[in-house]
């Protein structure tokens, strides 16, 4: 049986669809304790031929796209978990790839900016 080497390539700007809603005035925190997140990205995946011979035309005739959703919770401020999933075979499994992290978040709320640090399978 021959293994199938397909590389997934995450589009980089997860969108999420919900946070926690609340009104923030400019003394409320940007990152808070108790915080959930919902998230829906895309994927794109091409065997280890494309990547070797790359080219658009071959991307569109090889490549898979797939979709995915994931959830994050915050307990505190800087430590969360997280799952996320994605498909890209319509036809037989609907879920190709699972995965759960532990999220450390490193908030700089004068920016309105933190750094994530994931670790996980």
């Amino acid at each position: 049986m021959m293994k199938n080497n397909s590389y997934t390539l995450g589009i980089a700007g997860a969108l999420a669809l919900a946070t926690v809603a609340a009104t923030a005035q400019d003394s409320d925190p940007v990152f808070r304790a108790n915080e959930t997140q919902l998230d829906i990205f895309g994927t794109v995946s091409v065997g280890q031929e494309t990547l070797d011979n790359i080219s658009s035309d071959r991307i569109e005739d090889n490549g898979r796209l797939g979709l995915g959703l994931g959830v994050n919770h915050f307990f505190t401020k800087y430590l969360g978990i997280g799952a996320d999933a994605y498909t890209e075979d319509e036809n037989h499994s609907f879920v190709d790839n699972a995965s759960a992290n532990l999220i450390l978040r490193i908030p700089i709320d004068k920016l309105h900016l933190a750094p994530y640090i994931y670790g996980g399978g």
